[in-house]
C-alpha cells in the first residue's frame, strides 16, 4: 500500500510489529526497537541499522542512499 508521510509515521508511532517496505524492487524491514521504546531497526537488502527516533526513521538516508520521508510515495508498505 502507499503512504504519505504523514500517515507512514503515524503508522509507525502506533504500530508494535514490523513495517515490510518494497522500493525500486529490493525490500527491508522496519522494526521496533522493544528494547527502546523510541528505537527502531532499519533493514534494506544487507544494510542493518539502529535508530533512536521516529524522525531519525524518515530522515536518515539509508533506502538506496534516499529517506523514508522523500521515498514514501514511491515505495509500497505492508504490515
Amino acid at each position: 500500500m502507499k503512504l504519505s508521510k504523514r500517515q507512514l509515521k503515524k503508522e509507525l508511532k502506533t504500530r508494535c510489529f514490523d513495517v515490510e517496505i518494497e522500493y525500486n524492487g529490493k525490500f527491508g524491514s522496519i522494526i521496533p526497537d522493544y528494547n527502546n521504546d523510541d528505537g527502531y531497526f532499519l533493514a534494506f537488502e544487507d544494510n542493518y541499522l539502529d535508530v533512536n527516533t521516529i524522525n531519525d526513521v524518515m530522515t536518515v538516508k539509508f533506502f538506496d542512499g534516499k529517506c523514508l520521508k522523500d521515498i514514501c510515495k514511491q515505495a509500497n508498505f505492508s504490515y
